[in-house]
């Protein structure tokens, strides 16, 4: 099992997935210059937001599992925006946590890959609650193998991961 703390955030920006960011989250359909400007002004002041990335992995038989969070604090942020009656603020940081979370998985499957000598395309990562995967509960399975526990994550009674913004996934050479 290997832990990974302290993922430099110019790691992880250049790997956010602007076109889900921008049409998915944001919902900024044609309007990509406005979507690139908001995310500028964003990243300049990530440092109010207390990330905490981290990532845990371990490699299992034929698969690797892995597991990344951004932590709390990002979300905590964003609720004192919303607390605030700043909804603008608070809708694009949550889109932002999401895509960071996101990115932040990229990395670790990228990173995994060339620790393990795999290429990257040769490579496919599925996650519980995905049409994939459909099985949420097998959150559950993935958090005992990982011992999510070691970066700050646990789950829910509803299998969510807690905190929101964490994902799970199985890297599987194709």
């Amino acid at each position: 099992m290997q832990i990974i703390k302290n993922v430099p955030p110019k790691n992880i920006f250049p790997l956010i997935n602007k076109k889900w960011l921008f049409l998915g989250l944001w919902k900024l359909k044609g309007r990509k210059a406005e979507g690139e400007k908001i995310l500028s002004g964003l990243l300049k002041r990530s440092g109010e937001f207390g990330l905490e990335p981290k990532i845990i992995y371990v490699s299992y038989g034929e698969f690797i599992l892995l597991a990344a969070t951004i932590g709390k604090k990002m979300k905590s942020f964003a609720d004192k925006k919303y607390r605030a009656g700043e909804y603008a603020d608070y809708f694009y940081i949550t889109g932002l946590a999401s895509a960071l979370a996101e990115a932040l998985t990229e990395y670790g499957h990228k990173l995994i890959c060339k620790r393990f000598g795999y290429k990257y395309l040769k490579t496919i990562r599925i996650s519980p609650g995905y049409p994939s995967w459909p099985d949420l509960k097998d959150q559950r399975k993935i958090a005992r193998v990982l011992n999510l526990k070691k970066i700050g994550v646990t789950v829910s009674k509803s299998c969510q991961l807690v905190p929101e913004y964490s994902t799970t996934s199985v890297i599987v050479r194709i």
